[in-house]
């Protein structure tokens, strides 16, 4: 007689373990550490800050943005730190080209965060704004 054994495997989430090495019990109060270490890195790297309506006459007063400086290799480590805590692959809130770079995102929630674009990407963006609005008023004028 031979004897038929089953090994039975049971996984058991027994905690979480957040990027910096801290273990917690609770999923929410892992992911929450993870955001606040993700935002007081990057926020050494912020090298200015207004609000929305300041810079572009539109936007909530309390739509925050920040000028974040990508200026040397350790700096994109945060950037992709943070990318990973704040945003999806799909839609990631720092790029790989935005090395030497200043970036502003918008933070309009806490933890919510988005790109609005590139420090120059904006400035090409309000002269073309503007030269837009040369050219339609100098028309207008002629009428």
């Amino acid at each position: 007689m031979n004897k038929i054994i089953r090994t039975k495997v049971i996984e058991e989430i027994v905690g979480y373990q957040a990027f910096d090495g801290e273990i917690f019990d609770n999923e929410s109060m892992c992911e929450a550490h993870e955001m606040e270490i993700a935002e007081e890195k990057l926020m050494k790297l912020v090298v200015g800050e207004t609000n929305e309506s300041v810079l572009f006459g539109n936007g909530l007063d309390d739509d925050i943005l920040y000028i974040v400086a990508i200026n040397t290799e350790a700096d994109m480590e945060v950037a992709e730190l943070f990318n990973s805590v704040f945003s999806d692959e799909k839609y990631p809130i720092f790029r790989e080209s935005d090395l030497g770079k200043e970036v502003i995102i918008k933070n309009y929630d806490p933890y919510e965060y988005y790109r609005r674009g590139t420090l120059d990407d904006i400035i090409n963006d309000i002269k073309i704004e503007y030269e837009g609005a040369k050219k339609y008023y100098a028309e207008e004028k002629r009428k």
